[in-house]
């Protein structure tokens, strides 16, 4: 009746039941103020770390808390007193900046290159920062968020980055008719010359796809370029599978190809979006890089070449 329930069990549960600082041990910070999630707040494994103000912790009694009061000398009242001064989506910001990599890779507390301990932050003096410092940095950090959030949304749809930009994966719009691969097909006029031609290695050059340097399928002249674009974003996303086996399969596919062209033109302008919201993070991760850096100048901290942050850009 012990095991593994008990051993499983969160020990320390006011952790996870409010708003705190995440990072993870490779890097990478977000704010969890219980939007992110439908559940409420979010909880994790031993592979991120947590970051709560004393404040909000008061009245909670636990072994944790009490040893860290003493490690770190001072009375736990006075730490709640000064712990509002620093709001978390301002430590979310400056835990993501460039200026905090710069000053957290000379305290890294393991022989593990770039994972770093929860002690290589706590033990790091952080100035009080200005009001008005404070709420800009965490302006801009939950402006990153919420861009962020939205993209780890669409990773979880299935979405891709590849160098080149972001790639959906194919869906129509509501309504739109489709049938099988096989049976779309010859509504559009695509006649199939290598059956055994691998999806994923397909491309389309004018009415054609190619793969390798042959001819895979082709199109009538006339079709729209988008409408073509749709289709082989269909076929690429089959990976693997020969031209034979979708055809034998219920892949569906819009049976108009001006409903596969406006699909096609849908998709492309959600991509872009995608890439406006990356860009929106960059800017606002400049933003902050300038706006923490004067914190640290006069601030013991190892002189270091300046890094970037580790971790995915999407926190």
């Amino acid at each position: 009746d012990r095991v593994p329930a008990l051993i499983r069990r969160p020990t320390f549960r006011e952790l996870y039941d409010r708003e705190k600082v995440m990072c993870g041990k490779f890097g990478g910070a977000v704010h969890d103020d219980g939007s992110l999630d439908p559940q409420g707040f979010l909880a994790c494994n031993h592979s991120v770390f947590l970051f709560l103000p004393w404040h909000l912790l008061a009245g909670i009694r636990n072994r944790s808390l009490s040893d860290r009061e003493g490690e770190v000398g001072r009375l736990r009242t006075d730490m709640e007193a000064l712990s509002p001064h620093y709001p978390l989506p301002f430590l979310a910001g400056l835990f993501n900046s460039r200026t905090w990599a710069t000053v957290l890779q000379g305290r890294a507390a393991t022989s593990i290159a770039g994972r770093t301990q929860p002690n290589d932050y706590a033990d790091q003096p952080i100035p009080v920062p200005d009001p008005a410092l404070a709420n800009a940095v965490g302006h801009a950090a939950t402006a990153a968020r919420v861009e962020g959030h939205a993209l780890s949304t669409l990773l979880a749809a299935g979405w891709q980055r590849h160098p080149q930009g972001w790639r959906s994966p194919p869906s129509v719009a509501a309504g739109v008719q489709q049938a099988p691969f096989g049976i779309a097909r010859t509504r559009w006029g695509l006649t199939i010359e290598r059956p055994t031609s691998r999806c994923n290695t397909l491309r389309r050059e004018g009415d054609t796809f190619i793969s390798g340097k042959r001819v895979a399928a082709r199109l009538p002249a006339g079709i729209d370029g988008a409408a073509s674009d749709f289709l082989l974003r269909i076929l690429q996303a089959q990976g693997a599978n020969t031209l034979q086996v979708v055809e034998a399969s219920t892949v569906p596919v819009p049976l108009r190809p001006q409903d596969a062209a406006n699909a096609e033109r849908a998709l492309l302008a959600a991509e872009r979006a995608a890439l406006v919201r990356e860009q929106v993070i960059l800017e606002r991760r400049a933003e902050i890089d300038d706006l923490v850096a004067p914190l640290f100048e006069a601030v013991p901290h190892p002189s270091m070449q300046l890094v970037s942050p580790a971790g995915p850009s999407v926190l």
